[in-house]
């Protein structure tokens, strides 16, 4: 009997031991579905990550891209609103050049009224005068006479040949 016994304890110990083991591969199954469940989210999420990151890297490059563009803009109107600065400076000083000789010109009418109100003043004074006021300077010598004999062709027109024969020349 104690064979029998023996046997039917080895027999139970391998009924136990089998049980364990349909756990252990039912739990072994169960792990390798959550793994393979697993792997295929990881796989997934990998894709839509990489797709992400794409996008991400595009968005970047258009954004370096819009920023250079930005810069040139930038640099372009810096450019215009320099441009326009100098502009304004020149225009500026056309304006106060436009006003000297604006008030040149009416000093020169002034010495033009004194000089019809003057009796004796000749075109030659008025010619020292506009040369004093636009040129600084005195560019006709008075002391140049026209010979009309070495230059016939001068004083010929008929405003000169009037005034000749009203100052009794």
């Amino acid at each position: 009997m104690h064979n029998s016994q023996d046997t039917t304890k080895e027999i139970r110990r391998l009924e136990v031991n089998f049980l364990n083991v349909k756990r252990e591969i039912k739990t072994l199954k169960n792990r390798v579905r959550a793994y393979k469940g697993w792997t295929t989210r990881y796989r997934r999420l990998q894709k839509e990550l990489k797709q992400d990151n794409l996008a991400i890297v595009q968005q970047r490059d258009q954004a370096i891209q819009d920023l250079h563009e930005l810069q040139t803009r930038q640099q372009n109107l810096l450019k215009t609103v320099e441009e326009a600065k100098q502009a304004v400076e020149s225009r500026d000083q056309a304006l106060l050049k436009l006003d000297e000789v604006i008030d040149k010109i009416e000093q020169y009418r002034e010495i033009c009224i004194k000089a019809n109100k003057i009796a004796y003043a000749d075109k030659l004074y008025l010619i020292k005068e506009a040369e004093k006021l636009f040129f600084d300077e005195e560019i006709l010598n008075s002391d140049i006479e026209f010979d009309p004999i070495d230059q016939p062709h001068m004083l010929t027109d008929q405003a000169s040949i009037n005034r000749s024969l009203a100052n009794g020349n």
